[in-house]
């Protein structure tokens, strides 16, 4: 960092990084508090915090202000004010608690809509979106598949989101984001707070498409510090081009029924 110079003072060198943020600083950017060094926006979220006032993630101080208590704050702050939640996310900070809070998120909703859905198949009652006349198999193998998914939802929620985050850091990267594959990770990780709604039938996944495509803007407009025009094609990319395989797929597959079907 010796003749690294800061990108908002160039004639001053840089002398050490944020604690909070991880962003580089000068003599004139940086502020002391407790033997720490932090960059003057995030030593007000600090010292704030020093004082008593509430922290800004509360998740990531669960141990201090409880689970539930902070389960529950996080997940408002996301929903109702995604601006300052991810103004306020640390960057560089480990991917362990976005982890925990997504596999939290995740899961609740796979294990709920898997017991409706096991509820239903033991009431003898019609699985929604299964169309008429179709051959289920036997209540015992369908009530044993939704137990498995129960069980298993927290492996594939946490494949998930990896996999999501590491499609989603390469398009991060096409379009010159500036952080690292951990801002990428919480962005989407805490993003997984809308997970819920997909158990509320049609509008929940319509609901949840639409919401997370605006969560991604905000969030990898404020971790990268890209502009909202990159953030917004980060955001849409992957969706469209699986859209467009999704869509490639189903023509192909409707194509080669009716080849069939004329070859009868």
């Amino acid at each position: 960092m010796v003749n690294e110079t800061c990108k908002i003072h160039p004639d001053k060198e840089i002398v050490d990084v944020c604690a909070h943020c991880g962003k580089k600083v000068c003599a004139l950017c940086a502020a002391t508090l407790a033997d720490k060094t932090y960059c003057l926006e995030c030593i007000k979220l600090v010292d704030a915090n020093a004082q008593g006032q509430p922290k800004t993630i509360e998740w990531e101080n669960r141990s201090e202000i409880g689970l539930l208590k902070a389960l529950i704050g996080t997940w408002k702050q996301i929903l109702l004010h995604p601006k300052k939640f991810f103004a306020s996310m640390p960057t560089k900070a480990a991917i362990g608690s976005p982890l925990l809070f997504a596999l939290i998120c995740g899961s609740a909703a796979i294990i709920a809509s898997a017991f409706v859905n096991m509820l239903v198949v033991l009431s003898g009652t019609t699985l929604p979106n299964v169309p008429p006349g179709s051959t289920l198999p036997p209540k015992a193998v369908m009530v044993g598949s939704y137990v498995v998914l129960m069980i298993i939802s927290p492996l594939l929620v946490a494949a998930g989101i990896f996999v999501i985050s590491a499609v989603y850091h390469l398009i991060v990267l096409i379009f010159g984001g500036k952080e690292g594959f951990r801002a990428t990770f919480r962005v989407l990780s805490y993003s997984n707070a809308l997970a819920i709604f997909n158990i509320v039938p049609l509008a929940g996944p319509i609901f949840v498409t639409v919401y997370s495509v605006i969560l991604f803007v905000i969030g990898f407009k404020n971790a990268h510090k890209m502009n909202t025009a990159r953030a917004v094609m980060v955001a849409l990319l992957p969706m469209v081009i699986l859209f467009v395989i999704g869509f490639a797929a189903a023509f192909y597959l409707a194509s080669q029924g009716a080849a069939l079907q004329g070859g009868k």
